[in-house]
């Protein structure tokens, strides 16, 4: 097993000789803890990587404070302590969530869904996190001709009580990936003595740059300490799939803007230990999952993803789920155009143009919620050939125009395209009696669902399909849908091809 090095010094608190303040008239005593604070860390030893070991994470010195009390909910026990709003929650309990709904204990190269592709596990190795020492893994997804570089650790450090700590950027660095040298750094350690270490970058150009690190982009702890169901890999070869249930996670919110859109991305982390029936692998053992986040940003809503799990001999466990471009928002001024454009890794690519009548926001999302899907009889029996969705909401009113790249089908006159389309209200589709049919929609609200019609057989005042053809005139370069929803059409619209 390759071996690599997580730095980072010891955050030490000069707090004095007492907090109650017995001692505080004591300059002498004060000017003695000063010296003595002094010698030691001229001292004390420099923690280096090892020669001929690449290092995985380095935090930098003189962090300072790290930045506490963001939480909105932590869990002590069964007892539930709230800092903030709860966005909806019930206050007497957080609902469980199912990690890895779907487990894919998949071979490398292998896509589940968007919105970004398949995660690249990049290194596996040890991490120093000041006197403890970690096991971590780096993983990379790649999106839109953009990277998400993920670095995370998990250990445990023998103590008992929850907490949360917040390191600004620049804190990471990490040999094997390209921005997470200047991203920052997020602890969390919990009841049972578990530590996870989590360092993000939502969005790495491949050459190191990050809008979200040059922005300082912080980490919105949305709640830590809630029942979360793992996917992991168990037995000797790790690979029998075991469901673990942890009350050991944590979830947090990135926001940042990139290309004039509002980006948000979301990570979910939930670690643990093997219970003692279960075989741990004989080295550490990572596995591809298909994950379902909490929406923070919508109540009782979810946010589909994919992720990367691992086991490692010790039977410590971890799986994160990062979703780098769970939302694309811009603010829209009247009588001027305005768009927001959402691709789901090297597949599809939706781009909306409102044509606003009044000031609003335009909000994009990919594969949010549970997958749209006309293929039922009553909804077309279209089976489509994206396995992505999109979503779109705009606050205000107005038209839109939305052009949807399939980059992964080349266009083919005779190949019936179709869009899948579902609305919170009735529309036009083409079907016999040419209703859309009641149905749920990926966001579990109730609404309509099914395929809709071309412009010239409907009225105008149905969301239609104008056109269908190749992108840039090329068949080879993929199939386009060009598709209009006129300005009295105000649902919240979700569709794919």
């Amino acid at each position: 097993m390759r071996k690599w090095k997580v730095l980072c010094p010891i955050l030490g608190r000069a707090r004095g000789l007492s907090e109650k303040g017995t001692v505080l008239n004591s300059r002498r005593i004060w000017l003695l803890a000063a010296a003595l604070i002094a010698a030691l860390t001229l001292t004390a030893p420099a923690v280096a990587a090892p020669r001929h070991h690449k290092v995985l994470v380095k935090t930098r010195q003189h962090l300072g404070k790290p930045a506490r009390h963001h939480l909105i909910a932590v869990r002590h026990g069964h007892r539930i302590h709230w800092y903030s709003k709860t966005h909806g929650l019930p206050k007497h309990k957080l609902p469980p969530i199912k990690l890895s709904a779907n487990v894919k204990f998949a071979h490398a190269g292998i896509r589940a869904f968007g919105p970004t592709s398949v995660p690249n596990v990049t290194a596996v190795g040890s991490c120093q996190f000041g006197t403890d020492t970690l096991e971590g893994m780096t993983y990379v997804q790649s999106y839109g001709g953009l990277n998400a570089d993920v670095a995370s650790c998990v250990g445990n450090d023998g103590g008992n009580t929850e907490s949360n700590s917040f390191f600004p950027s620049p804190t990471c660095d990490l040999a094997d990936g390209q921005s997470v040298h200047r991203s920052p750094l997020e602890v969390a350690k919990f009841m049972d003595g578990e530590i996870m270490v989590l360092c993000t970058v939502p969005d790495d150009n491949g050459s190191g740059g990050s809008a979200a690190n040059d922005q300082g982009a912080p980490y919105a702890v949305y709640q830590q300490g809630f029942p979360c169901e793992a996917a992991v890999g168990t037995g000797s070869s790790g690979n029998s799939a075991f469901i673990a249930k942890t009350n050991d996670s944590l979830e947090y919110s990135q926001t940042y803007t990139e290309n004039g859109q509002t980006v948000k991305a979301l990570t979910t982390s939930c670690i643990g230990q093997l219970p003692s029936n279960k075989t741990a692998p004989s080295t550490p053992v990572a596995h591809l999952v298909s994950c379902t986040q909490y929406d923070p940003f919508a109540a009782g809503k979810f946010v589909r993803g994919l992720g990367e799990t691992i086991t490692y001999p010790d039977g410590q466990f971890q799986e994160t789920c990062n979703v780098p471009n769970y939302s694309n928002s811009v603010a829209c001024t009247s009588g001027t155009d305005c768009s927001t454009d959402a691709g789901a890794d090297d597949t599809s690519n939706l781009n909306v143009t409102e044509s606003p009548t009044s000031d609003g926001t335009l909000t994009e999302s990919v594969d949010n919620g549970t997958a749209l899907s006309c293929q039922p009889e009553q909804y077309g029996g279209y089976t489509g050939f994206d396995p992505n969705w999109y979503s779109f909401h705009f606050t205000g009113t107005g038209s839109k125009v939305l052009t949807y790249d399939l980059f992964t089908l080349p266009f083919n006159a005779d190949r019936r395209v179709e869009v899948c389309f579902g609305a919170t209200i009735e529309f036009s589709v083409i079907s016999d009696d040419g209703a859309a049919q009641p149905g749920t929609l990926p966001d579990g609200t109730p609404g309509f669902i099914g395929l809709l019609p071309s412009c010239d057989s409907v009225s105008g005042q149905s969301p239609c399909i104008e056109g269908v053809g190749p992108i840039g005139r090329l068949a080879a370069n993929g199939t386009q849908v060009t598709v209009l929803i006129p300005d009295n059409f105000p649902a919240d619209p979700h569709m794919h091809i």
